[in-house]
């Protein structure tokens, strides 16, 4: 199996997170979902160009945490404040390990996959509550069409 095949169908599926939480979210999210589109690319280039240092991930994860504290000022949300918390979890980790010069060992793996892994789980469920949210609010409103008016 070729060695990018596991990253790169990861980032495919960060990126199918992103694109629903750009479809369903609110202008909150959908600037978040297209920061973190932004941040797997990159991440992907740099992958593929095999520029694969703990330094660069510092660094890649240190612009993508910033950028996304902004998003969680201004418009007060709390999904893009919960991505902003994990990226800088991410950012956190990485420095601790490189500051202190530790080798990468398992419970760095666990803990940086598990905030990987949890950055697009918190994209996506932010666009499924926006979506239910907005069936709500037209099933309340009566309009033809939503789930409230098929049960009058």
């Amino acid at each position: 199996m070729h060695p990018y095949v596991i990253p790169l169908s990861e980032n495919l599926l960060i990126l199918g997170c992103a694109l629903f939480a750009y479809r369903e979210g609110g202008i909150a999210e959908r600037i978040g979902s297209v920061w973190l589109a932004c941040n797997t690319i990159v991440g992907s280039l740099l992958l593929v160009l095999r520029v694969d240092s703990l330094t660069t991930h510092l660094v890649a994860d240190g612009v993508f945490a910033t950028g996304l504290l902004p998003l969680a000022v201004i418009f007060a949300s709390y999904w893009v404040g919960l991505v902003t918390l994990a990226a800088s979890a991410l950012f956190a980790l990485e420095a601790v390990y490189l500051i202190n010069d530790w080798p990468i060992d398992r419970l760095f793996a666990n803990v940086n996959n598990g905030l990987a892994i949890a950055i697009p789980l918190v994209i996506l469920c932010s666009g499924l509550a926006n979506r239910r949210r907005r069936r709500r609010l037209a099933a309340a409103n009566g309009r033809p069409g939503s789930a409230g008016a098929a049960l009058i």
